[in-house]
């Protein structure tokens, strides 16, 4: 069995900006959520992840320095912006499930550490000769 060629880049801050309980303005929100699409895409370009690919797997990982409990579903909202960020970079054309496989927000621990990246798997099937 073949390796899947597997691409990681890291996103800015020590968490995702965008969180389900976020409460407030309308207008900053929407800023912040083309801040983080943008960055996605400005990413994702710059790691040469070729394009267009049939289907990718895109995996947001947050690393936490610290044992407290965390949401999973907490970063949906941050997560969404990648995705979108991956489809405005032209990696695939749409983040339907025929297109991206998307499992949730995995959360890791690290001592000390806070960060959080995205690792795109390219799926696409190889032909038969």
């Amino acid at each position: 069995m073949t390796e899947k060629r597997s691409w990681m880049f890291p996103m800015s801050g020590r968490r995702p900006p965008l969180s389900l309980n976020d409460r407030g303005n309308h207008y900053a929100r929407a800023r912040l959520t083309r801040s983080v699409r943008d960055e996605a895409s400005w990413r994702a370009r710059s790691a040469r992840i070729p394009r267009p690919l049939a289907k990718v797997r895109v995996e947001v990982i947050w690393v936490v320095g610290d044992h407290r409990r965390r949401d999973e579903d907490n970063p949906a909202p941050s997560a969404k912006a990648v995705y979108d960020g991956l489809v405005d970079a032209g990696i695939v054309p749409d983040d339907t499930p025929e297109f991206m496989e998307k499992p949730s927000v995995r959360i890791e621990y690290r001592q000390g550490v806070y960060e959080w990246f995205v690792k795109v798997t390219d799926l696409t099937p190889k032909e038969v000769a």
